[in-house]
């Protein structure tokens, strides 16, 4: 789905069932992709399969003024032992804060502007030439920060915290490795 949004908006995604992919671009459109796997593969559009998977999720994708929601929520009956996953990967313009957690998979994140609270339960976080007020934990794998401009407070229990490139306050805390920081300003 493509949603026009005139002015720095919010972005609220999350997925129970898969990874999350944030990037940007200079459109003033924000772009959510559903991509659906089963046993591993992606499946295409035109997939007969596609139609049931849906059925064992709830999506919820819509905008509501500046607001982007992006939801995908396995079902209460869903079958854990069937291998499917739904992910997104959602394009939005640079001024955008984001709310994006994830407990089927990782979450990485590029090139946003704004005030951010990242999260994955189902593998680590990575961010990349992120500005703002950020906060950003893993309980399922590492969480990696590359050029990032603003306060930050990263924290895992999965995995180790690398931060390579940052200028502001930074909280970094591990429980699941080690903590490394370099070229802090």
């Amino acid at each position: 789905k493509n949603f026009d949004l005139n002015q720095p908006g919010t972005l609220n995604a999350k997925s129970s069932g898969g990874g999350i992919i944030v990037k940007t671009h200079n459109q003033k459109k924000v772009i959510v992709e559903i991509f659906i796997r089963k046993n591993g593969r992606i499946l295409s559009p035109s997939d007969p399969m596609i139609e049931e998977i849906l059925e064992d999720f709830d999506l919820e994708i819509e905008k509501n003024g500046t607001v982007v929601t992006a939801n995908v929520k396995r079902k209460a009956n869903f079958n854990v032992w069937n291998n499917v996953g739904i992910s997104l990967t959602i394009t939005a313009p640079r001024e955008m804060s984001c709310n994006v957690s994830s407990s089927g998979g990782g979450v990485k994140i590029s090139g946003v502007s704004g005030t951010h609270n990242f999260s994955s339960s189902g593998g680590g976080v990575k961010l990349e030439n992120t500005t703002g007020n950020t906060n950003a934990k893993s309980s399922g794998g590492g969480v990696k920060v590359r050029n990032h401009n603003g306060d930050i407070h990263l924290s895992s229990s999965g995995g180790g915290v690398n931060v390579d490139v940052v200028s502001g306050s930074i909280y970094a805390h591990s429980s699941g490795g080690g903590v490394h920081l370099k070229n802090i300003k």
